[in-house]
């Protein structure tokens, strides 16, 4: 299975279509789950444990009919993405330095050279 991501390429400014090298398949895997095993679902157990516990306390007030699934749902999935984008600078630093040759390393370490700093 080929799997094509799209890129911007600031010198063209035109999006293209890119292919990864195995290496960067395995860094992105490698990211997709550090990123969910070390950040989402850490965070989001935490946010829908605190989200209960507030609904438990009355400091939130539970829904009629589906009582406390809506509030402690909408908490799982927003510290899911919040722990998903929390680990994008990480992901992009290993992509800058694990990936010596390789175009996406490249692009990302030029990119970080055109940037003010932060």
């Amino acid at each position: 299975k080929i799997l094509g991501y799209f890129f911007f390429n600031p010198n063209a400014g035109l999006r293209i279509d890119y292919i990864p090298t195995e290496e960067e398949r395995r860094v992105f895997r490698e990211c997709n789950q550090e990123s969910f095993w070390y950040r989402s679902l850490p965070i989001s157990v935490i946010s829908m444990g605190f989200t209960q516990f507030l609904i438990s306390r009355g400091a939130l007030t539970a829904s009629g009919r589906f009582v406390s699934l809506p509030k402690v749902a909408f908490a799982g999935v927003f510290g899911y993405l919040g722990g998903k984008m929390s680990y994008m600078k990480t992901c992009q630093e290993k992509f800058k330095g694990s990936l010596e040759s390789s175009p996406l390393g490249e692009a990302l370490r030029q990119r970080q050279h055109h940037q003010p700093p932060v």
